[in-house]
């Protein structure tokens, strides 16, 4: 059976997690779960777009390597990231991330989230800062390198962009219908 890094990182975001996000964001359970089946795809896209520019996954690595992003293990402590509180190195490395993947359309992509899943697009921004985190010390965890990341957004790229919510608009003119 062929791995699907998409399902691999949902399943950090046990129903637990979904239940505790929706309680903090105000948000339905459903509406949650849909976004952080949007999210996940979304940050792995953005990823699997910049695959090609070294400078852009040079900086990735460098924010995978930072041992001080996950040093309060994220990967079983997800609903926290939503609160910010203790995890500031975590947030800001996501944020970084965010920036390098999607540069001047951060907003747009929150809004694409929000709209399909049906949540506040403060929602969908805090389900992207707990998300970014998540999938940074997940390829942490997982001792990826520079080319062992690359091998494998190249291998699950048709299993990312077809699990990306349509609309969304990578920020290098291309968009996912």
């Amino acid at each position: 059976m062929e791995t699907n890094l998409v399902d691999i990182l949902k399943g950090y975001v046990t129903p637990d997690v979904i239940s505790k996000a929706s309680t903090m964001l105000n948000e339905s359970e459903s509406g949650v779960y849909n976004g952080v089946s949007a999210v996940i795809p979304t940050l792995l896209s953005g990823l699997v777009h910049k695959s090609n520019d070294s400078s852009i996954m040079q900086s990735v690595m460098n924010l995978i390597n930072d041992t001080s992003v996950h040093s309060g293990d994220v990967l079983s402590n997800l609903p926290s990231l939503l609160t910010g509180y203790g995890h500031t190195d975590a947030l800001n490395s996501g944020s970084k991330l965010m920036a390098l993947l999607f540069k001047n359309k951060q907003s747009d992509t929150t809004e694409v989230i929000a709209r399909t899943s049906s949540i506040k697009e403060s929602s969908a921004a805090s389900l992207l800062g707990m998300a970014a985190p998540l999938i940074l010390s997940y390829f942490a965890k997982s001792g990826m390198t520079l080319s062992s990341l690359k091998s494998l957004l190249s291998s699950q790229k048709e299993n990312i962009l077809s699990a990306a919510p349509s609309g969304l608009n990578l920020g290098i003119g291309t968009t996912i219908d």
